[in-house]
């Protein structure tokens, strides 16, 4: 009995031009709902911040007339903007996935004679 290595070079290639492509897109697609949700949170509390319709930077400083709402804002902003981080460090890491599957096939390809 010979140890024999077996690799389905078409099942990598659809792996890293189908699979991990439409898995980074769906992250990125939930990454922009969460940026527009950050808005709305930003809005219902009544404080200023990265929302759907402009581009002031996040104010901690608020006025004491919005303290009740002050700090639930802050702690939901906080909260999903942390969530997107993660998200985008995810949309990263499953983006280098792909290019790493993709250059496996490759060197397979190349090893076997086939590239």
């Amino acid at each position: 009995m010979t140890d024999q290595f077996y690799v389905q070079l078409e099942q990598l290639d659809e792996i890293a031009t189908k699979w991990l492509p439409g898995i980074a897109g769906s992250i990125a697609e939930a990454n922009a709902q969460l940026k527009e949700a950050t808005g709305w949170i930003s809005r219902a509390f009544d404080t200023e911040g990265e929302s759907m319709h402009d581009e002031r930077p996040w104010n901690a400083e608020q006025p004491y007339q919005f303290y009740l709402f002050y700090r639930p804002g802050n702690e939901c902003y906080y909260a999903t903007d942390f969530m997107r981080q993660i998200f985008d460090d995810n949309y990263e890491n499953v983006t280098l996935a792909a290019q790493a599957v993709k250059e496996i096939a490759n060197r397979y390809r190349q090893a076997d004679g086939q590239g």
